[in-house]
């Protein structure tokens, strides 16, 4: 009997293998219904195989059933025992009855003894078959983990978990396959793969074994995506810098953090003239900061003018949050300016002998930037123009001062800004009057209220702390003990032996240095010697005297640069010390500030 029942178990699953995923099913319980359960066992099991991830949970259930009414017989095979060997032991006490209750006891424990032997025979050739179909699924899982198929890996191994047959082996397999996921998903966030990378997390996360590895996997994700996307924003990807924060959301439950992110992106769209970009952001802001009052003013956006759009966006902007666009506004568009007094500049002449001048300059009231243009300011306006960006040189972008900028480059950025904030334009550029694409007339409206480059004399005023006319815009003591700006330096002579430089100071920096991290002078202007060259309005005359506010229209000619830099030797660092070089010049070592009448 037990080898036609084994050639039985071998033969059902050809027939079961024949039919459709609902067929199998249908078999399956109907075997169940008719008290066939061995059969029906392996009916579900194939059918589990067969139809996918699709009905696993029905056919789970259908065979936790069947597990659950096998116990049930054993429980009844039980006690039938019992009662045979109750009534066994009144046979043995009732001289009268012992013959017909022993008679009856026996037939009882003979079909106990039978159900146990049939499901004993059931169950052991149901579980080698299962555990057979689980060492072939653990080997497939294997296999597609070392191929990194993950998918097909996580599909299978719960296939291996519902036939509940070689439990350590199965346990095992989850936690190496949770274990394989976390690390690549890990790999793939050191080479920027967020997405591959939160795919994994979550695949690991559904084999439900390695709770805390999970949480710090989702933890190292946020972590990438948040300094990402800041970076995306420093080099104005702000698309990219977009979809990054939108990962993040769905990672954390706090909006905070994304809303600050949100708002900077924004800010920016906004500066860049993509009002609908900026408008969406804002309104996702407003929605996870409660703000009904902002996101009533963003419907009112609806059919306005793109100026008139802009202007009410920024104010929007400040209704939401104006502790943080008062700061996005010192960083990119910063208004922080020195104001610089009326005076008398001796040109050519110097604070230890001014008799050695040839002309003064009479100076009028001014105002000049503290800071020289940073990247966060220039990278701004190259995005708002379509315009390329300059390099970095590899030094980093951010608050350093702008570097690879030419003199057109400067007047162009004072136009754009004095658009941004609505004034007047300093200059006309007449670019259609030159084959030269670089070599334009420039004209300078000097009643405007608008943005433009300082000229040389108000430059030097500045920079010597006016009347002082000190040798350095600290003083006139060379530097040794504090830093007082960003020099050739003891640093810069590791980079480049052969240099003259301050000796015994140390700026810690050998390139370009964050503006303003040095301390200002009596005007609260920062690096005013040092860091970068500054472009000035002024064409280049040998005579000083010929540039006191020179408002040339000429074309082509040399124009004035300012102030050393980062890489000056101690004598182009005094105050005095003039340079010139063609507008169009671009290198890593020039750069400019604004001024305003």
């Amino acid at each position: 009997m037990k080898k036609m029942l084994l050639l039985v178990l071998l033969a059902l699953p050809f027939f079961a293998f024949a039919q459709d995923c609902s067929g199998r099913i249908k078999a399956a319980q109907a075997s169940k219904a008719a008290g066939n359960y061995r059969l029906a066992l392996a009916q579900f099991t194939a059918a589990a195989s067969y139809c996918g991830e699709g009905r696993r949970a029905e056919i789970e259930k259908e065979i936790l059933g069947i597990y659950d009414r096998i116990e049930q017989l054993k429980e009844e095979a039980v006690t039938a025992q019992k009662i045979a060997k109750t009534e066994t032991e009144k046979a043995i006490s009732s001289e009268k009855i012992a013959a017909d209750a022993l008679v009856e006891a026996r037939k009882a424990n003979l079909k106990a003894q039978v159900a146990l032997d049939s499901l004993n025979i059931a169950l052991d050739n149901l579980g080698q078959a299962n555990a057979d179909k689980v060492r072939l699924i653990l080997a497939e899982v294997e296999r597609n983990q070392r191929e990194l198929n993950f998918d097909a890996a996580v599909d299978k191994i719960k296939t291996a978990k519902i036939l509940r047959a070689l439990p350590d082996s199965v346990d095992r397999a989850y936690q190496n396959l949770s274990r394989a996921l976390l690390s690549h998903a890990q790999v793939d966030i050191q080479n920027g793969k967020y997405k591959s990378a939160l795919a994994r997390i979550k695949s690991a996360g559904e084999l439900n074994v390695q709770s805390d590895a999970v949480a710090a996997a989702y933890q190292a994700l946020q972590q990438f995506l948040l300094e990402s996307a800041q970076m995306d924003i420093l080099n104005t990807n702000y698309d990219a810098a977009v979809e990054k924060t939108n990962t993040v959301y769905t990672l954390i439950s706090s909006p905070d953090t994304v809303s600050s992110i949100y708002f900077e992106i924004a800010f920016c769209f906004l500066e860049a003239d993509r009002l609908d970009r900026a408008t969406g952001l804002f309104d996702t802001i407003a929605q996870l900061r409660d703000n009904n009052a902002a996101r009533a003013s963003l419907r009112e956006l609806a059919g306005k003018e793109p100026a008139q759009k802009a202007q009410l966006l920024r104010q929007i902007r400040q209704q939401i949050d104006s502790q943080r666009n008062s700061r996005l506004l010192s960083r990119y568009l910063p208004t922080r300016f020195g104001s610089i007094p009326s005076g008398t500049l001796v040109l050519g002449g110097d604070n230890r002998d001014k008799a050695k001048g040839n002309c003064q300059a009479m100076i009028n009231h001014f105002s000049l930037g503290v800071n020289e243009v940073t990247f966060y300011e220039y990278d701004l306006f190259c995005t708002a123009t379509n315009r390329s960006k300059p390099s970095d040189n590899g030094w980093g972008r951010g608050q350093r001062p702008v570097i690879d900028i030419d003199w057109y480059d400067a007047v162009e950025y004072c136009n754009w800004r004095s658009r941004q904030e609505g004034l007047q334009e300093m200059y006309k550029i007449d670019k259609g009057s030159a084959s030269d694409t670089r070599n334009w007339p420039v004209t300078c409206n000097w009643s405007a209220n608008g943005y433009r480059l300082p000229t040389e004399a108000e430059w030097e005023f500045a920079a010597g702390n006016g009347e002082k006319h000190n040798q350095f815009s600290w003083g006139n003591e060379i530097p040794i003990d504090q830093k007082n700006g960003n020099l050739a330096d003891e640093v810069a002579k590791t980079k480049f032996p052969d240099w003259e430089i301050f000796k015994r100071y140390t700026d810690g920096f050998a390139y370009t240095a964050p503006s303003g991290s040095y301390q200002p002078n009596d005007f609260d202007l920062y690096d005013m010697t040092g860091n970068v060259w500054e472009w000035c309005w002024d064409s280049y005359d040998k005579n000083y005297c010929n540039n006191n506010n020179n408002p040339s229209k000429s074309s082509g000619a040399d124009r004035v640069l300012r102030g050393g830099s980062w890489g000056s030797f101690p004598k182009d660092c005094a105050v005095s010390s003039r340079f010139h070089n063609k507008p169009d010049t671009r290198n890593f070592s020039i750069g400019f500030r604004l001024a305003k009448n």
